[in-house]
């Protein structure tokens, strides 16, 4: 046998061996970091949805709030109930079933407070937050942000 021949070459395999192994775990390295990123980048794009959904849920809210203190008269603003309806479908493109579910919820309610008449001995705040509460918890399960009243923190 020449070993002169084959310890040049199985330093060749070790070496090349080594260098394929670095870059596949570089590769993964690199896969890894990618997913992370992109997950974060969605959490954001659903923040974002989320929010601009409760602030056009807020001036319906208070256009209801409005004709529930003036007997149900007053001007109904339509640009805020299309702009509530617009960002619950800004919810469906990016969120779960049961975000989209509980915001059609809590949009239908605002919409049955501003345009149709309250069961009779409920006032307009309980009246939305039947269905307020549902959408923020679904809100919170969707942002993976914990319920810190369950783990006993203040």
């Amino acid at each position: 046998m020449n070993w002169a021949v084959i310890l040049p070459l199985v330093g060749v395999l070790i070496g090349a061996t080594a260098s394929f192994a670095a870059q596949y775990l570089a590769t993964r390295t690199t896969q890894r970091q990618e997913k992370i990123r992109r997950v974060a980048e969605i959490r954001a794009e659903r923040k974002e949805v989320i929010f601009n959904f409760l602030e056009g849920m807020q001036l319906v809210e208070r256009v209801a709030e409005h004709r529930f203190e003036h007997g149900g008269h007053g001007e109904v603003p339509q640009p805020a109930t299309h702009r509530m309806w617009y960002l619950q479908k800004c919810i469906e493109l990016v969120g779960t079933q049961q975000l989209i579910h509980a915001s059609v919820e809590y949009a239908q309610r605002l919409h049955d407070a501003v345009y149709g008449s309250l069961p009779a001995g409920v006032n307009v705040w309980e009246f939305m937050a039947e269905r307020r509460f549902p959408f923020l918890e679904a809100a919170r399960r969707e942002l993976d942000i914990p319920d810190l009243r369950e783990s006993g923190s203040t």
